[in-house]
């Protein structure tokens, strides 16, 4: 998946952990955009990143900021596209080879909700991924 999501890296917070800002319209759907005002698409923002550890930065030199501590963007990035509806979380059943390995659980990854659409723009049932192998689209 890439990045679609810019983060400016900041100052480590008190125990050194990273901390990255992005701005708050990353969490902001086309259809928030229509119906909301600016102020209610800030709190709207705010209580989604909230789900998933971000807070308000409190900070001029980025207007509009939502912070994050991370060692892990790309499970960040995936996490904020999803519950914005952009992305779709995918899974799969193990190989014959990883079931021979151990490794028999089920496979999850995600993937942009463009990639799962059919020419007539509606969502396919399963899906081949880069690697070759089949996702099932939950529904």
């Amino acid at each position: 998946m890439e990045n679609q999501i810019e983060f400016t890296r900041i100052n480590n917070d008190i125990n050194g952990n990273p901390r990255y800002v992005c701005h708050f319209l990353n969490f902001i759907t086309d259809e928030d955009r229509e119906t909301t005002e600016i102020s209610e698409r800030y709190a709207l923002a705010l209580k989604r990143a909230k789900k998933l550890g971000g807070g308000k930065f409190h900070n001029k030199q980025y207007g509009g900021g939502i912070v994050f501590q991370s060692y892990n963007l790309r499970n960040l990035i995936e996490s904020i596209l999803v519950s914005t509806g952009q992305a779709i979380e995918c899974n799969r059943k193990p190989t014959p080879f990883e079931l021979k390995q151990g490794y028999g659980a089920t496979h999850y990854r995600t993937f942009l909700k463009s990639q799962l659409m059919n020419s007539k723009g509606v969502l396919k049932k399963w899906f081949k991924a880069d690697d070759g192998l089949n996702y099932s689209i939950p529904r």
